[in-house]
């Protein structure tokens, strides 16, 4: 149905052979409207992934477009929890905020009310392309990452419909002839060119998550770091190129897109180039995917008198609704009334991990953690996870000292360096004999992350 023009016409056919081969699965579209919840929970059940276009005017933790203004965004929903009525998705909305820019994708959840709204403003303010994608399960479906499954929809966002070559002149082709037409008005084209404004972003981020691909399976770091800056340069060029182009259809002066910029073609001749030898690459060397998959079990190496994390397969291990940090089990099913550890915490200095807790946890009952940890910004944090947390900026250390008390249901941790002491106390809900080791959980870039727990067996009694 699409032809590529996220790259030029020579890459895509090599990227499209590269993501038919990895993943093995066909989308298939409808633009009906639907009852979005019980659609959802229809495919998810079995066990299909579906992408739907929402409005951001109806995110709630859309720092710059809730209640505020429609801007259309794409939503990987991959599973869905009956108790807390939540859907699982695959997303980076929450990752962008006025304190933390990043494009990359990790797990989240959103409430069934939530997904009708962002599913009926949609509607309400755009067409319904992309509003209900659905990705069909097969033989291989179990074995495919979540980082395969956004290269191969952002792919697709990124694909043009007709014989122009990129899919952003089709767009503004589209666009000037509804408006010359009288289909639309100058509200309406303020609000419809935002979709090409968002195939640029689509296009930055399939070129990181390409390139993210590339450092998995163990290719040419100097092309990896030219494709990320590539993808930055070629992202401001075309929005600048693109609201040119919007404010002459506008002022009704728009005779067809110009001309495309040299330094536009000049980079995209490079990525196809480097594109080509990763699928030379690929093809000489077989697709590592599968043998980069590891178990948390083999993330946790225990030594003489440490216990170390090591995070090195491209996958996040976030424990939020759902719990998939990995843990280190130091006291188990302990009713003591007094209970202690420490532990001294050192993170390896070349982790590039972005966004990271790792600390003592402490299970109460199954559904009640407590994670006291240090985070990627040095933050000490007393997270009850699930619900709310508390932090506290505490500054950068070679190492951080982490020691927990319970006594009866008062819970005090202690953060202490060389240069600061930070003490936090709180109230639990002891409603079981209680669980505490270490854990470490990761919501970022995916990217290598190293953590050591020094043992210390005086502090347990």
């Amino acid at each position: 149905m699409y032809e590529d023009n996220s790259i030029n016409t020579e890459v895509e056919q090599r990227l499209r052979e590269f993501i038919k081969n990895l993943l093995k699965i066909s989308p298939v579209e409808c633009r009906d409207e639907l009852n979005i919840t019980q659609e959802l929970i229809s495919e998810l059940e079995k066990g299909n992934i579906i992408i739907s276009a929402g409005n951001l005017f109806a995110l709630p933790y859309s720092e710059i477009h809730y209640k505020v203004d429609n801007w259309p965004h794409l939503f990987i929903y991959k599973g869905y929890n009956y108790n807390t009525k939540m859907f699982k998705i695959l997303d980076n909305t929450h990752m962008y905020t006025s304190d933390y820019k990043d494009l990359r994708y990790s797990d989240f959840f959103l409430s069934e009310a939530t997904v009708k709204e962002l599913y009926d403003t949609q509607g309400k303010a755009y067409d319904r392309e992309f509003s209900f994608v659905t990705f069909h399960k097969n033989e291989d479906f179990e074995s495919i990452s979540d980082r395969a499954i956004v290269i191969n929809i952002l792919n697709r966002l990124c694909k043009k419909k007709t014989g122009v070559r990129y899919r952003q002149i089709d767009k503004l082709l589209s666009l000037n002839e509804n408006l010359q037409n009288g289909k639309i008005d100058n509200r309406q084209l303020k609000i419809l060119s935002k979709k090409i404004l968002n195939i640029n972003k689509y296009k930055v981020v399939l070129l990181k998550e390409l390139a993210i691909n590339m450092q998995e399976n163990g290719y040419s770091e100097k092309n990896i770091d030219r494709i990320k800056e590539l993808s930055e340069k070629l992202y401001q060029e075309w929005t600048d190129y693109v609201t040119v182009s919007v404010s002459k259809i506008k002022r009704k002066r728009f005779e067809g897109p110009q001309e495309v910029p040299e330094s536009i073609e000049e980079m995209e001749k490079e990525i196809t180039d480097i594109a080509g030898d990763y699928n030379t690459f690929l093809k000489e060397f077989g697709d590592s995917e599968s043998e980069c998959e590891k178990e948390s079990g083999d993330i946790i190496k225990e030594k003489d008198n440490s216990v170390v994390f090591s995070f090195t397969d491209g996958k996040t291990y976030n424990f939020w609704i759902e719990d998939n940090a990995p843990k280190f089990n130091v006291i188990d099913k302990c009713d003591d009334e007094k209970i202690m550890l420490s532990t001294v915490l050192k993170i390896n200095p070349e982790s590039e991990e972005s966004l990271y807790q790792g600390g003592i946890y402490l299970k109460s009952a199954q559904d009640k953690v407590y994670f006291m940890s240090i985070d990627n910004d040095s933050n000490c944090v007393m997270d009850t996870i699930g619900e709310n947390n508390r932090k506290e900026n505490f500054g950068e250390a070679d190492k951080y000292n982490i020691k927990m008390e319970l006594y009866k249901d008062l819970l005090t941790v202690t953060f202490s360096s060389d240069k600061k002491e930070k003490t936090i106390k709180t109230r639990i809900e002891r409603l079981a004999p209680v669980e505490i080791g270490y854990m470490v959980k990761t919501w970022g870039n995916g990217r290598f992350l190293e953590v050591e727990f020094e043992k210390n067996a005086n502090s347990i009694s």
